[in-house]
Parts: C-alpha cells; structure tokens; sequence
C-alpha cells in the first residue's frame, strides 16, 4: 500500500495487462519524461496496467478492428 501525501491509501495490484518487455520499458520511459516524481511513477504504471470493466473483450476488440 502506498499513502499519499494527502492522506489516501493507494493499494497496489498485480499487473492484470500483458506487455512485452520491450513496450513496458516504453510504457516506463513515457512515464518518467512525464516527470512523475518517484511515488507517482509506480502508481501510474500500476494504474495503468489494470483492466477495468469498460476494458471489457468487446473494446478489445474495438481496437482489433482499428489496427
């Protein structure tokens, strides 16, 4: 768990998304030109390798069909 300095708990979760070594470093890189600070960093990554409910099969394959 990581505590913000606002005083909100931020809890930490498993990777739910599958990446490639190669685009989680640019995943990683893109976050750190962001200029997150330190804590932020792994939040966002974290954050953003959740799936969510709106990231449901049907959007997946949304984004099939535009590639």
């Amino acid at each position: 768990m990581i505590k913000e300095h606002n005083g909100l708990d931020y809890h930490l979760q498993g990777h739910q998304r599958d990446l490639s070594d190669e685009d989680l470093r640019i995943l990683r890189e893109s976050i750190r030109e962001a200029r997150f600070k330190k804590l932020d960093k792994d939040r966002v990554l974290n954050m953003l390798m959740q799936k969510t409910v709106q990231n449901s099969t049907e959007d997946e394959e949304e984004w099939d069909a535009d590639s």
